[in-house]
């Protein structure tokens, strides 16, 4: 058995880091409620400024993640690394009319329907190629690409980039909600 405490009467490096890690896992636990709460909630479009999304994800979190990608303005990929997948196919889950609606809005017909009867896994070129993603970009570049592109695009009107989303993706909009704020001037 170790020992917890060495002949100095000090904590043990290892009883350190579990204790820490124990504490830090107590702490966050409500964090992990509020997370878990949010994967529930409807993904809403339509928000009245550019939303850029730099995006990469691994398996554990692709289900709600290729969702909230394509929700989406713009989406910046990397091109080394990852893909882009919808796997309800794969995994026996039908998708619900609001993902339905998310995906037609934002997808090419044929786009869709390859990703979401297939669960086609895209990486970065092949989902730019599709239109999934605007950009692919190597990883040290997708968030300070997406921060860029953001910036260039802040200072449009509030209320008619929200008409415009409005008019693009009606349908979506309306069962999955807007995401607009009572007063969208500035």
């Amino acid at each position: 058995m170790t020992r917890n405490v060495t002949k100095s009467g000090r904590i043990s490096r290892r009883r350190l880091l579990t204790t820490v890690s124990a504490g830090a896992a107590l702490a966050a636990w409500p964090f992990r409620i509020n997370l878990l709460q949010a994967q529930e909630a409807p993904i809403k479009i339509g928000f009245p400024v550019p939303l850029t999304g730099p995006y990469g994800t691994e398996a554990q979190d692709q289900v709600r993640a290729a969702q909230l990608a394509i929700a989406h303005d713009f989406v910046i990929m990397r091109a080394d690394r990852g893909y882009w997948c919808l796997p309800e196919a794969d995994l026996g889950l039908p998708l619900t009319p609001e993902m339905f609606a998310i995906i037609s809005a934002k997808l090419p017909r044929r786009t869709a329907h390859e990703a979401i009867t297939t669960a086609r896994r895209y990486g970065g070129a092949d989902a730019v190629a599709a239109g999934i993603a605007h950009r692919a970009v190597g990883a040290d570049r997708v968030l300070a690409d997406a921060i860029t592109l953001a910036a260039e695009l802040a200072g449009r009107d509030r209320r008619t980039l929200a008409e415009h989303k409005r008019l693009l993706y009606g349908e979506a909009t309306r069962l999955c909600g807007a995401g607009i704020p009572a007063d969208t001037g500035e």
